[in-house]
């Protein structure tokens, strides 16, 4: 059986390279467990792991004072010798088991560490968070930051992270434009900002926590901008609503005329019956009555009705023989006059095409600034189920759109 003494330089120089790489591995695996937090088996593993260091010094020294004979004092020497002529297979086997050692306690303290929570993985977990983190003591020294936190420092100031009450004071310098204590940074986005005061056993802190908003006050800024397109829609609509309320009126009016001039024509056959035939005092009154009415109606022209939203809607309406009675106070301010206006119109012409109505009765109470009109006629003929077409349906998305229902 070969000894060690028998080994080419080549061969004690690749034994040597093992024996420290064994060494150094060792100390890795020592210092990687001095923050492990565990109870059991603690302080056997951490003996077991100097033990392993001292036993892979010591080959590495015996074999590397032997190949280089670099071994100084008797004591040395014999030591020296006397492992040189140890079998080599001995020495291989027992570098095998020491390697196979340390993996074993490698792999089973890594497994470990994935799978428990320690202070190594609460601090590593908070470094990698994409929220910023950060607490200082009350004299502003910080005793906790993590990745995130310092690079928004950095990139607002340019200047690490070091006092908490400094760079507090350069959010609120900075968020004179933003709502929410948001604070907008080039090339990070928007962030929001939220301070609290937490107490740990008798030592007070301040946490100043900053979340990334970017992708919400994007959205929000496109529904303001929708918003706004919104608005000015609705007061186009108004406008255009108005438009067409004054041309349905003028067209309700012509009509009347027309049907007027028609009963005027039937008036004046009556009176040629009557001047042929002869009548009594009564029917030459009522005859008479009717005309003026007619020619009265005709006489009036454009220029004649107010322009007053109410006024031309309940000029309209007398002239279409539909009494309005109103109970309460008509409102003046915009848009809420015109909405009243176009349920007043809505209704008396739903009165005239679909009722034997002739009255049109509009109840208006006001209760904390909040505005109740009830519209009703003294129709007696019952009504069927009401479906929301044409004016009912364009009345509901003007009030709908004014925040009213």
């Amino acid at each position: 059986m070969r000894s060690i003494s028998s080994l080419s330089l080549f061969s004690l120089g690749v034994l040597s390279s093992w024996q420290m790489f064994l060494f150094w591995a060792g100390v890795y695996i020592l210092v990687f467990g001095l923050r492990d937090k565990r109870k059991m088996n603690l302080a056997l593993r951490n003996t077991l792991l100097v033990l392993l260091c001292f036993v892979n010094y010591t080959l590495f020294q015996l074999t590397i004072g032997y190949s280089t004979q670099n071994a100084v004092t008797k004591t040395m020497i014999n030591i020296v010798e006397q492992y040189s002529q140890l079998p080599a297979i001995g020495l291989i086997v027992v570098c095998v088991i020491l390697t196979i050692i340390e993996i074993f306690l490698y792999v089973s303290m890594k497994k470990w560490y994935n799978t428990h929570i320690t202070s190594a993985s609460i601090k590593e977990m908070i470094e990698t968070l994409p929220v910023g983190i950060c607490a200082f003591e009350s004299n502003g020294k910080v005793t906790l930051r993590n990745r995130t936190m310092e690079k928004l420092c950095r990139c607002l100031t340019g200047l690490p992270l070091l006092n908490g009450n400094e760079f507090f004071q350069i959010l609120k310098e900075q968020k004179e434009d933003l709502t929410d204590f948001a604070v907008s940074l080039p090339d990070y986005g928007v962030w929001t900002f939220e301070r609290d005061d937490v107490t740990s056993g008798n030592d007070s802190f301040t946490l100043l926590i900053a979340y990334n908003v970017t992708e919400a006050y994007q959205k929000t800024q496109m529904l303001a901008d929708k918003q706004k397109t919104v608005e000015e829609l609705s007061e186009k609509l108004i406008a255009y609503n108005k438009e067409i309320e004054n041309v349905t009126t003028q067209q309700e009016i012509l009509n009347a005329k027309i049907h007027i001039h028609d009963e005027l024509g039937l008036n004046l056959l009556a009176i040629k019956h009557y001047l042929v035939s002869g009548g009594n005092r009564q029917e030459r009154s009522e005859l008479l009555e009717h005309l003026k009415e007619n020619i009265k109606f005709l006489q009036q022209d454009e220029s004649s009705i107010k322009q007053d939203e109410y006024s031309l809607i309940l000029t309209t309406a007398k002239d279409l023989g539909i009494k309005v009675r109103i109970n309460g106070d008509l409102p003046q301010n915009e848009p809420t006059k015109h909405i009243v206006a176009t349920a007043i119109h809505e209704c008396f012409t739903n009165i005239i095409r679909h009722t034997d109505g002739d009255t049109l009765y509009v109840l208006l109470t006001e209760n904390e600034q909040i505005i109740t009109v009830q519209l009703s006629d003294n129709n007696s003929r019952p009504v069927g189920d009401i479906t929301e077409t044409g004016g009912l349906r364009s009345l509901r998305d003007l009030i709908e759109h004014s925040s009213g229902k």
